[in-house]
């Protein structure tokens, strides 16, 4: 390098920070490119579905509800509120379907569909028959009936799942 000329040495060295510059800018876009299909990943698997999963939720949360109703209005011997209530929870059975049925076509991941598969499946093979249980025994005031239907549920749930689905205390024990 000792006996170029300096105009040469000048443009050599324009052309290694260029070089440099072309490299490191070659590494930021990778980088984008990189967060760009992760957000977009993100957004497909996890983002999109939630409302669906949420919307879900809450009409599950809703059917419990009318079958607490449901139960207090049966033991008050209310049987009209009986009868309403529970046309509230089949008008929300189409609903509650409907958000799982679209929850489950956006869902991705081998692992979130089976848990939610095997959760469809306790929810149809558990509390459905249940709730038509506690419907039936509510409707002719038969208590130890509605109470037994309650602690069958407890007791499929929990060997299904190993626990106690209910955040609060069980009042039947």
């Amino acid at each position: 390098m000792k006996n170029m000329k300096v105009s040469t040495k000048l443009i050599v060295s324009f052309l290694i920070v260029g070089g440099l510059a072309v490299a490191v800018g070659g590494v930021g876009v990778f980088g984008m490119m990189q967060i760009s299909d992760s957000g977009s990943y993100k957004y497909e698997n996890i983002i999109e579905p939630m409302p669906h999963l949420s919307s879900a939720e809450r009409t599950l949360l809703m059917i419990r509800i009318h079958v607490r109703e449901m139960v207090m209005a049966a033991m008050m011997g209310d049987f009209a509120l009986v009868e309403i209530e529970f046309e509230n929870i089949l008008n929300l059975l189409p609903v509650l379907d409907e958000y799982m049925t679209s929850y489950r076509a956006l869902i991705r991941a081998p692992e979130v569909i089976r848990i939610f598969d095997e959760a469809r499946l306790l929810y149809e093979n558990s509390l459905l028959p249940v709730v038509i249980s506690i419907y039936e025994a509510s409707r002719i005031a038969d208590i130890p009936a509605v109470l037994a239907a309650m602690e069958l549920c407890r007791y499929s749930l929990e060997s299904r799942t190993g626990e106690y689905p209910c955040r609060y205390h069980n009042p039947l024990q």
